[in-house]
């Protein structure tokens, strides 16, 4: 049974079909660090863009990580929105060490 099954997974690999959860577009991440920054709440961003609160909170924490790695002195490939180290509360993330 387990070999039918990976033989399965392993033709669809081949065929290039997508296998797992459906992703998110990469615009709902931009337009969550906007709606932050313009200082909608987590709630209000997940309605409005059709999203789950839990998306909205990994965005904001990936944005802080993103500020830490910044601020840190090393080179980053992201850049990090101007207005967003005042929109994204440190206590977003849960770790107010950051």
């Amino acid at each position: 049974m387990k070999e039918l099954i990976h033989a399965g997974l392993a033709r669809a690999r081949a065929e290039g079909k997508h296998l797992g959860r459906r992703r998110t577009p990469g615009a709902t991440d931009a337009a969550i660090l906007t709606l932050r920054e313009q200082g909608l709440g987590i709630l209000k961003i997940g309605r409005k863009l059709r999203c789950g609160t839990a998306r909205v909170q990994a965005t904001l924490r990936a944005a802080l990580l993103m500020i830490a790695h910044a601020e840190s002195g090393y080179p980053t490939a992201v850049q990090v929105p101007s207005g967003l180290r005042q929109a994204v509360p440190r206590a977003v993330c849960g770790c107010p060490s950051i």
